[in-house]
């Protein structure tokens, strides 16, 4: 039993001493509203005749207050003077002023949103905090007493209730109240006798704030729709909207969707996905320079809005040429084709006219066997030529007659005729038969015996070479 009292005792003093500090700190620090867009902030002062500027007496509206709540701030100047005081003044009633003219000496108006600063409940309260603290480190033994030191705080916030009330003006209350509303305040002090009021209010002018900006993207961040800016200002409220946009269904949402306007930009970031819808193929043919299929046509499939690439491919026997349409883009409601152009490889090979195992040279024709054609019967002898009559090919005199190439493909067939001859052509590129000689022996020129037996056939090594023989060609009277 004498455990459980002692229990009982340990629980006691704790809650006893909990409720003393609740009780000093809500006689302390009384509530305060604030004004909001549909509310007011609404000072009620309490001020003795003889604190008020004489040039403010006259502003005494001798009635009891009694209007209506429309401003942001709204301040009620409660006049009042001792029973035992006269008071010869004969107050006009006024109209209302401009909030900064109404002070009480040495005490600042306060803004709106604004408490009131109470020195002695300020003191008192960081009082109690170290009171709070040592309780927690004091040894147990002193808890009673410490349980009185709070019991008396609280009867000295009691007191001071009391005295606020029997010896003095009320205290200066701030409150909120609804915007409409009529002001109504009891004007009855005990030991004091009302004079009147001054009545004082103003709105705030508002602050531009910085905008919420809403975006809408798609999961790439790319921008889907135009961007809504909301302004206003500070203080105002806001509430963004997801939309529906075509071809998009919404995901998710990052920041914040309603709220407060500030001097703090925003964004809301609404993300959309793409609804799939299947596109046209683009289709990618491989062709040569006649237009023939030579490999196989690539199909790219995908939903519109999808982003496609076709390729170059090595295809063996041909090289790349040309391309025509779109390589790249995007899939959309209209088929597309891309043509690859190729050109067969050529296998480069030479076909080689060769004449005498290239040993053959054109000879000085005054010279040429002693000289027997020089003779004047043959004009100009020394300014004849010789052409090939295969392809007119010219050959001066002492110049060796050179091989003839012939570009070919392997695999290319090619006919040479059976014969290659040489003939005489003067300066004036006039043909001349025969040359005369001292021993009635006439020179026609050249011509061959035969060939290799391969002036026709297949170009099948990247060099063929056809050898012709020639040999003078004389003729005898």
């Amino acid at each position: 039993m004498y455990l459980n009292e002692r229990e009982d005792g340990k629980l006691k003093k704790p809650l006893l001493f909990c409720l003393a500090l609740i009780t000093s700190l809500s006689i302390f620090f009384p509530q305060q509203g604030f004004a909001s867009e549909n509310t007011s902030q609404v000072i009620t002062e309490y001020q003795m005749l003889d604190e008020i500027l004489p040039e403010m007496q006259g502003t005494i509206i001798k009635e009891i207050p009694n209007f209506t709540i429309n401003k942001d701030v709204e301040k009620v100047s409660l006049i009042y003077k001792q029973k035992n005081t006269t008071n010869n003044s004969d107050s006009e009633h006024s109209q209302n002023k401009p909030l900064t003219q109404i002070a009480k000496p040495s005490t600042a108006l306060p803004k709106a949103n604004e408490q009131p600063t109470n020195l002695f409940a300020t003191g008192l309260g960081v009082i109690l905090i170290i009171l709070i603290l040592a309780f927690f480190i004091w040894k147990r033994k002193h808890l009673k007493q410490f349980l009185v030191i709070g019991m008396l705080l609280g009867g000295l916030g009691i007191s001071k209730i009391t005295l606020a009330t029997n010896d003095a003006l009320p205290i200066d209350v701030t409150e909120t109240l609804d915007r409409g509303t009529v002001y109504t305040k009891s004007t009855t002090v005990p030991g004091f006798e009302y004079i009147g009021y001054i009545h004082a209010s103003e709105n705030i002018p508002p602050v531009v704030a910085q905008p919420v900006i809403v975006h809408y993207q798609d999961q790439n961040g790319q921008k889907i729709a135009e961007n809504t800016i909301i302004n206003g200002n500070i203080g105002d409220s806001y509430k963004t909207e997801q939309i529906d946009i075509d071809g998009y269904t919404f995901n998710s949402v990052t920041g914040d969707t309603s709220g407060i306007l500030s001097d703090v930009q925003k964004s809301v970031i609404y993300t959309y996905e793409k609804i799939p819808v299947i596109a046209q193929p683009v289709t990618v043919h491989y062709q040569d320079l006649n237009g023939q299929k030579i490999a196989e046509d690539t199909i790219i499939k995908g939903n519109i809005g999808d982003p496609y690439t076709t390729e170059q491919i090595n295809i063996d026997g041909y090289t790349f040429n040309s391309v025509t349409g779109d390589t790249s883009g995007i899939l959309s409601d209209i088929q597309k084709s891309v043509i690859y152009t190729y050109e067969k490889e050529k296998n480069e090979a030479k076909l080689i006219i060769r004449f005498n195992n290239s040993s053959l040279i054109i000879p000085d024709f005054k010279t040429m066997d002693n000289g027997i054609y020089n003779i004047p019967e043959n004009e100009d002898i020394e300014n004849l030529e010789m052409r090939l009559e295969y392809n007119n090919q010219v050959y001066h005199q002492n110049e060796k007659v050179t091989d003839i190439i012939i570009p070919a493909t392997l695999g290319e067939t090619y006919s040479l005729p059976k014969y290659m001859t040489l003939k005489f052509y003067n300066a004036q590129g006039i043909k001349v038969d025969y040359l005369k000689s001292t021993t009635d022996v006439f020179f026609s020129g050249y011509s061959s015996k035969g060939y290799d037996t391969n002036n026709t056939g297949t170009i099948d090594e990247k060099e063929v070479i056809v050898n012709y023989t020639l040999e003078p060609t004389i003729i005898i009277f």
